[in-house]
């Protein structure tokens, strides 16, 4: 794991050197279940963030890329 970013109170993403970013979920196991695998870097994942309302997370990668990410379901319109 390279970097990391809080998506939530018991979610999280992590980019590693092996070119993935993984989503986790801790509620399910006390230390942590992979939810999803996203691909799409064809370098080492060097740095996550996650928009304010954790809907969208961007990953950073040495191969000079930016991706955007869906971190979530979307939300529910107001009523």
């Amino acid at each position: 794991m390279s970097c990391l970013a809080l998506l939530g109170e018991a979610t999280f993403a992590t980019g590693s050197w092996d070119r993935t970013v993984k989503l986790w979920d801790l509620r399910d196991a006390g230390f942590g279940e992979e939810r999803f695998t996203l691909v799409g870097h064809t370098g080492p994942v060097r740095a996550l963030a996650a928009t304010a309302n954790r809907q969208l997370l961007a990953s950073a990668g040495n191969d000079g890329t930016i991706r955007l990410w869906r971190a979530a379901p979307p939300l529910a319109p107001a009523k």
